[in-house]
């Protein structure tokens, strides 16, 4: 729909100006700055699926919540020592009740999946609500 636009906009010249307006339709975000956490990042979370490193995070503030961007790894001992590295977004606070919630993006795969930042904690859920509490209130290895 936005490229129908813009291409309308260029057939029937469209100043510059008039087409910066529309792209005001997106969303107000404001970043923070980055803070690292070294090469290897800091442990949040270990266990039988392995353990979980943050190795970077910002904040953000939108119109509807706050919350931190960033990257994370996770290295798996077994008989093939694996590790990955992924990215992370990270809804901390919103107007919206029950609105929190942790996004792991694997930029691999081009997959975004979603956990709740509360209830059970058993497996990846526990691992990603670690996550949540290290990145949005600097508690690490709060549920071990």
């Amino acid at each position: 729909m936005r490229a129908l636009a813009f291409a309308l906009a260029a057939l029937t010249g469209v100043t510059a100006g008039a087409m910066a307006q529309t792209a005001s339709d997106e969303p107000n975000v404001e970043r923070g700055r980055v803070e690292t956490f070294g090469p290897k990042g800091r442990l949040f979370s270990a266990g039988p699926t392995g353990r979980f490193f943050l190795l970077s995070r910002q904040s953000f503030t939108a119109e509807h919540g706050a919350g931190y961007t960033g990257d994370f790894r996770i290295v798996t001992d077994g008989t093939m020592p694996a590790e990955w590295r992924l990215g992370y977004e990270i809804i901390c606070n919103s107007v919206r009740a029950g609105y929190r919630s942790v996004q792991v993006i694997d930029p691999d795969k081009a997959t975004r999946d979603t956990y709740p930042a509360s209830g059970p904690r058993t497996g990846a859920a526990k691992d990603m609500q670690n996550l949540y509490w290290a990145a949005c209130r600097s508690r690490f290895l709060r549920f071990r």
